[in-house]
């Protein structure tokens, strides 16, 4: 290849074909483009322009050399973020969530580099080409990671390796929009702040003339709200609210309204900023640390203080001051929290100094690590399990004591079951559903279902997630083996993201009569019709065990098993098991083939799957916690 393009964005692909870039000499010969994301290899694709995804260029050992950096990183950035004192504390919380917010940014960028050497070492280019942007400010920390980044990345190796870079066309500042942006959110935050001011006041209100305490859920999504109507049954509507979300800002405040708050807050955000500048200049002055192949990380992390990740550190700190102006004197019964907020570890830091009870139901799975990289991984991930005071975690499934194990927690341990997922399919839905999606198209009683689900983590965790290519990969290579095996069909359950489109999906992925896309309805009914559920790493894998449903891990390049399972290559023996793991593509039709012609019995076969379901006799239930709370605090005397 002449050149290698590297592109992020559809608009950076128009940007380069109606440019004079294509009249250099080059067009037309040894041109490829580099899709970032599946959204962009997708929209070329459409275009018919020769492009590769990243799956060449990120493999196992990437995620491997990644990983042994980013723990580096991680450890020092923890030592050295100093969170401002103050009479309201947080500063354990406020830290962990500058290091998580840090850690997707480096992730983000170690990908990235890793990529394009990757890409350059297999090709040997003398051109490479990307987007490029001086602009510094990007209001939306969480979730939207900047297009100049890979532009930067890409020049960066272009020097390193002595090649040619070119920039794809002029950068538009977008001033206006950007305007825009921070006017919409700005409203945003100050609406839901009012709001929650009012909310909050009607609820401290209510305990006064009433004496009437409560029990606070954080959410209602994760099925807590399914849980709730439990709650509602035995303790009525009125004793039950939802915590408002976190009225954050992510954009930066105008400082007239910084004026606006007392005195204390105000010499906190200013202590706040004297020392992430302070930061800045450690990450500046460490340039061997903040490095990764020659090329210099410092840059994506040590911007204006006033903006990003640090900004938004500041921000959350306002808020858990005014969450903890509420928290405090409604003392309510108790906290039931999924880990989904960016306060939930300040949340259990109110609820134990103000002896409150908090109750962490996790909304994600957490499994014991098999080696270091997955040591690495979910340590960080599970860093909710480890680092927060919760009064009480609530395990669902026994796998859960597993991590425990490795990465042990002072909070009490309840045995609960399942809560929020892994609950009971009710078959009369699912056979509802079933008529509902094939009508008479196929004899239920002749037709085997795999089921796929799972999420893909697109840039921020590595080695027991999957990847957004890796993610698709399994897709077609499933939908590929499934078109060959007689009476049997594969719904693929999705939940869209930014970077994973129903559009991106549909052009990749090879739909037809017994592929089919579900995006509609509960998951725990499609679950409820299917013969086998094939996942690399989900909550989906244990709903589908405590529902005596089969399971194939397949995913991923096959480096990780979630869960130890028997490993299947074609031609071997395929003993009766609940779990089961293929490594190849090319095993994965014999494999689900010969799972299936096993005719697995939920009843007959339930002893398989006794090892990951906690027995009626070791449940315990939160709900006489709850009572025993309430009693204890002379709400139902």
């Amino acid at each position: 290849m002449q050149k290698l393009i590297f592109v992020s964005k559809n608009s950076q692909v128009d940007r380069y074909l109606h440019s004079d870039l294509q009249d250099n000499g080059l067009a037309g010969r040894g041109i490829l483009f580099i899709a970032l994301s599946p959204a962009v290899y997708s929209y070329l694709k459409r275009l018919n322009i020769p492009a590769h995804n990243t799956l060449p260029y990120f493999t196992t050992e990437s995620h491997k050399r990644v990983l042994d950096k980013s723990r580096a990183l991680t450890g020092w950035l923890r030592e050295n973020v100093k969170i401002a004192e103050s009479e309201f504390g947080h500063q354990h919380a406020c830290r962990e969530a500058f290091v998580f917010l840090s850690r997707l940014r480096m992730h983000y960028s170690l990908k990235l580099i890793e990529i394009v050497y990757n890409a350059v070492d297999v090709h040997h280019p003398t051109v490479i080409a990307a987007s490029l942007s001086e602009k510094k400010y990007y209001p939306d920390e969480m979730n939207s990671f900047p297009e100049n980044y890979a532009g930067q990345i890409v020049k960066s190796v272009s020097q390193e390796k002595s090649l040619r870079f070119e920039e794809i066309g002029d950068y538009k500042d977008g001033s206006f929009a950007r305007i825009k942006h921070n006017a919409k959110n700005l409203s945003r935050f100050l609406f839901r702040w009012f709001e929650f001011s009012l909310w909050s006041r009607k609820r401290l209100l209510e305990n006064l003339l009433n004496n009437r305490s409560f029990i606070l859920l954080t959410t209602k999504h994760y099925n807590m709200d399914k849980l709730a109507e439990k709650i509602k049954g035995e303790y009525g509507k009125n004793r039950l609210f939802f915590l408002n979300d976190p009225a954050i800002p992510d954009c930066c405040l105008p400082d007239f309204i910084i004026r606006m708050l007392n005195n204390k807050l105000r010499t906190i955000i200013k202590d706040q900023r004297k020392s992430f500048n302070e930061l800045v200049k450690k990450i500046n002055a460490d340039s061997a640390l903040f490095s990764y192949r020659g090329i210099m990380l410092g840059v994506f992390l040590a911007q204006d203080p006033r903006n990003n990740i640090m900004n938004y550190i500041i921000y959350l700190f306002v808020w858990l001051v005014r969450l903890n102006n509420f928290i405090k004197p409604a003392k309510p019964i108790a906290i039931l929290s999924c880990g989904n907020r960016p306060d939930d570890v300040a949340l259990a830091e109110m609820a134990d100094s103000n002896n409150i009870p908090l109750i962490f139901i996790s909304h994600g799975s957490h499994v014991q690590p098999k080696n270091d990289y997955e040591m690495i991984e979910w340590g960080e991930q599970g860093r909710m399990f480890l680092s927060a005071p919760f009064s009480l975690l609530a395990l669902q499934t026994p796998l859960a004591e597993g991590y425990l194990k490795v990465f042990p927690s002072e909070s009490k341990i309840i045995r609960s079951g399942p809560l929020i997922w892994g609950t009971p399919v009710d078959p009369a839905k699912s056979r509802a559903l079933y008529e509902g999606m094939f009508s008479k198209k196929y004899d239920r009683k002749k037709t085997r279902i795999v089921l796929h689900a799972g999420t893909s983590k697109i840039y921020s965790r590595f080695y027991v997630y999957e990847t957004g290519d890796e993610y698709l990969q399994s897709l077609v290579d499933l939908a590929a083996s499934v078109e060959k095996i007689p009476d049997t069909v594969l719904i693929i359950r999705i939940r869209p993201s930014f970077e994973i489109t129903l559009d991106t999906i549909k052009s990749i992925v090879p739909f037809s009569e017994k592929v089919i896309l579900s995006t509609e309805g509960r998951f725990i009914d499609i679950l409820g019709i299917a013969d086998l559920l094939v996942s690399f790493s989900s909550t989906t894998i244990e709903e589908a065990l405590q529902n005596r449903i089969p399971v194939l891990l397949y995913g991923g390049m096959g480096r990780y098993q979630h869960i130890p399972a028997y490993a299947i290559e074609s031609g071997s023996h395929l003993p009766r098991r609940a779990l089961y793991h293929v490594k190849e593509s090319r095993d994965l039709e014999y494999a689900i083939s010969n799972i299936l012609n096993l005719s697995m019995d939920r009843e007959r076969d339930s002893h398989l799957f006794d090892q990951y379901i906690y027995t009626e006799n070791e449940r315990q239930s939160i709900f006489d916690l709850i009572n025993s709370y309430a009693k204890k605090q002379g709400y139902f005397s």
